[in-house]
């Protein structure tokens, strides 16, 4: 898996993760808001975009685009697409949502060093 898409509110954050999956080797493309997202989710389902995996920080407060989007990756289109969570806590919804979908797995912030090697096992 070379090429991942991460979609992270935070500047900060997104940009300390794109530098840590940058020197592992990721080939990282950025969305910093999730209205973004599902558009370029929907040309990955049409095997256009190229991405081999997804980084998503957890949002503290769930919308109806944030919704939309973790409900399109648990449908059959994008099961085989690796996601990977990073939440600030143990998140209960996170955790259950981790546990309904393949192929996902979850970190905490303050484990994110930990990224690039969760995406390779995943």
């Amino acid at each position: 898996m070379d090429r991942v898409l991460l979609l992270e509110t935070s500047q900060t954050r997104r940009r300390a993760l794109h530098a840590m999956l940058s020197a592992k080797g990721f080939h990282v493309g950025e969305l910093p808001e999730y209205p973004k997202a599902l558009p370029l989710l929907e040309k990955y389902g049409q095997a256009q975009s190229g991405y081999h995996g997804l980084v998503i920080g957890w949002p503290e407060l769930r919308d109806s685009h944030s919704d939309a989007i973790f409900a399109r990756l648990r449908s059959h289109e994008y099961e085989h697409l690796p996601v990977l969570l990073l939440a600030d806590v143990n998140d209960v919804a996170a955790v259950n949502w981790m546990m309904k979908r393949p192929t996902t797995g979850l970190l905490l912030w303050s484990d994110y060093s930990e990224c690039a090697d969760a995406l390779s096992k995943l």
